[in-house]
């Protein structure tokens, strides 16, 4: 009985498409989170608090069982300032955002 060949660079492509992570996927739980929940975050800390930064969101999200990257959270936030009318301020190390 001859054995299949078997491929490891198509392995390791199968591996890497079935572990790419995109911007609202969460594999640890299994939830996707979406531009929605992080706005939600945002808007929820800044009625609470008059300001928020993206640490702040990002640890929110996370206490309330989600996993979710800095990065993301900062290019969804920065994207829909505008939208949603927030000001921020910039320190050079990261964004302070406030309701306008």
């Amino acid at each position: 009985m001859k054995m299949p060949q078997i491929s490891f660079k198509g392995i390791a492509k199968s591996v890497a498409q079935f572990f790419a992570i995109t911007p609202i996927q969460n594999f640890t739980q299994g939830v996707k989170i979406t531009a929605d929940d992080i706005i939600a975050t945002a808007n929820s800390l800044l009625n609470e608090n008059g300001h928020t930064t993206t640490l702040e969101v990002k640890n929110q999200l996370r206490q309330n069982g989600m996993k979710v990257k800095q990065k993301e959270v900062s290019i969804i936030m920065q994207t829909n300032a505008q939208k949603y009318s927030w000001c921020h301020t910039f320190n050079g190390n990261f964004r302070t955002y406030y309701p306008n």
